[in-house]
């Protein structure tokens, strides 16, 4: 049996959410709208802030083609480092959709 996990992690690999589908395309629904999401964020980086912060070319990169995952996405969002000085810092935060085989 096969079931789908769309997987939210963050720069250091930690587990922010996860969730499991029994279908595919529920699961790539679920992926698209989440990409979506981080697409309109007020925190989403631009092109030239993830270069200046050395962690990608780009903002948003999306990949069809990494070995065992579906889908994956990784997104250079500003946070805030310091709410006593107003410091802000760059992260990356990664989505990622793969299948999962269970023996039953």
């Amino acid at each position: 049996m096969k079931i789908y996990r769309v997987l939210n992690t963050d720069m250091m690999g930690f587990t922010m959410a996860e969730n499991f589908f029994n279908d595919k395309d529920v699961a790539l629904k679920i992926f698209d709208e989440q990409v979506e999401k981080y697409k309109k964020s007020k925190y989403l980086g631009s092109d030239e802030d993830a270069k200046e912060h050395n962690l990608s070319t780009k903002a948003v990169s999306i990949n069809d083609n990494k070995p065992n995952r579906i889908r994956s996405a990784m997104f250079c969002m500003w946070y805030q480092s310091s709410h006593e000085y107003d410091e802000w810092d760059m992260t990356v935060e990664h989505l990622e959709l793969e299948e999962v085989s269970v023996i039953l």
